[in-house]
Formats: structure tokens, sequence, C-alpha cells
């Protein structure tokens, strides 16, 4: 079975969609630095004054970026390493699952959502390449061994 088609299952996108947002809460927590309690300050007031705001536009977006990182995991099969290739080729990815994020930010009405990527979005293609291997593996964790596709 698929990413994309493991999406389809309500029971299974609930905890996909809840493993994607813990995993969006570590890579937040684990930076490091200024940037990194920055990034931790912003990311409790949008928690506090908007209660599951990140669950639910992971859980609007996770089936599109599913279908754009799937060419490049089936890619890896191909290649012999998914893994390896999300990582190796994390520039590519991260560039089309931002425009996953881009179009859907394109179609929304919620002007300080809007405004809160617009600002990170210059920095968001170098923070998630870094977060290319934790990606693959949350990959992995919610599809058969036998890859993404099925």
């Amino acid at each position: 079975m698929s990413l994309v088609k493991a999406l389809g299952n309500g029971s299974q996108r609930s905890v996909i969609a809840a493993d994607a947002v813990a995993q969006a809460e570590a890579a937040v927590r684990s930076r490091p630095g200024f940037g990194g309690v920055s990034a931790q300050l912003g990311f409790e007031t949008i928690n506090r004054l908007r209660p599951g705001f990140l669950e639910r536009h992971v859980h609007a977006m996770l089936p599109d970026m599913a279908r754009a990182v799937e060419p490049h995991w089936e890619a890896g099969r191909s290649a012999g390493g998914e893994r390896a290739h999300l990582v190796a080729n994390a520039h590519v990815v991260t560039k089309d699952l931002l425009a996953v994020a881009d179009a859907y930010v394109a179609d929304a009405t919620d002007r300080k959502a809007i405004a809160v990527y617009n600002q990170l979005r210059p920095r968001a293609t170098r923070r998630i390449a870094e977060q290319m291997p934790r990606i693959a593996e949350f990959i992995e964790r919610h599809t058969p061994p036998t890859g993404i596709a099925g």
C-alpha cells in the first residue's frame, strides 16, 4: 500500500496526520540557537491562540504532500534506497513539497496565517531539506517495506 492509499483510509489518515504533526513539532523543538527558541515560541503562540491550527492544515495538505513525494520515493526504490534518494535529492523533493504548501496558501483566506507563512517561506527550502531524513523515516513508518507505491 502506498502512503497516498493509506491516507485514503480514515482511521489510518488520522494516525498518519497525528504523526506528521508530532514530527513537525519535533523538528521545531530540535532547532538550535536563537532561531530555534524563536520558532518554538512562535509555535507555542499559534497553538495557544488557535488550538488545532497545525492539525487542521497538516490533515488538509497531507494527501497532496504524499502525491508530491511519491515519485521521488519510487525513484529511490528503483535506485535501491528510498531514504538515501530522498536525502540525496532533498532540495528537489523540498521544492515539490513547498509547491503543495504554496498552492494551499494561495487558496487560503486566513490573512494572519498567510502572513506567518510568507514570513517563514524564504527559509523554508533550507529548513525542510534539513528535515529530509525525518521525512523519509516518516514515510517508512507508514508504508510497508515494499515501498510507497502499491
